[in-house]
């Protein structure tokens, strides 16, 4: 038999049901015309909910090298963009080492290879903190605008 046997189809049939007699109720009580609508227009519960709603709809920027050859940018718009993209996620609160993490994701497999053989050098950030991410962008600064000025690849 298959996926939509009688039982399942009388099951979604009843569902239906009740979902339009709820709807045409609450339409005339005057309060939210069905549940779906009120989960859509309902205040915000929480903040921290909220965020992370926020954080989900921001897209994160093209892979930088994904794949041998040459990136889609130059590298001084491609690390503007990333910088705006965690300004968007609200990525000061994130760890270095989060920040990391999410820069050699969004590097891509050709740009993490490129970073892996480049000698970083962690430099103190705020409190006890490493900043990691800061030595890994400065580093790779030098890499590719040096790169860039020479011509070569």
């Amino acid at each position: 038999m298959g996926l939509f046997t009688p039982l399942f189809v009388g099951e979604a049939r009843e569902a239906a049901r009740r979902l339009v007699k709820e709807c045409t109720h609450n339409v005339r009580k005057g309060s939210w015309r069905c549940s779906a609508q009120r989960q859509r227009n309902a205040p915000p519960s929480d903040k921290k909910e909220n965020e992370e709603k926020m954080q989900q709809a921001v897209l994160p920027p093209i892979p930088f090298l994904a794949s041998l050859g040459l990136p889609p940018v130059d590298w001084e718009q491609w690390i503007e963009g990333f910088e705006a993209y965690l300004d968007a996620i609200e990525g000061d609160i994130f760890t270095q080492k989060k920040k990391l993490s999410i820069l050699k994701h969004s590097l891509g497999v050709e740009g993490r290879k490129i970073l892996k053989h480049l000698p970083i050098v962690p430099v103190a950030g705020e409190g006890d903190e490493i900043d990691e991410y800061g030595a890994a962008t400065k580093v790779l600064d030098a890499r590719l605008k040096k790169k860039k000025k020479n011509g070569a690849s």
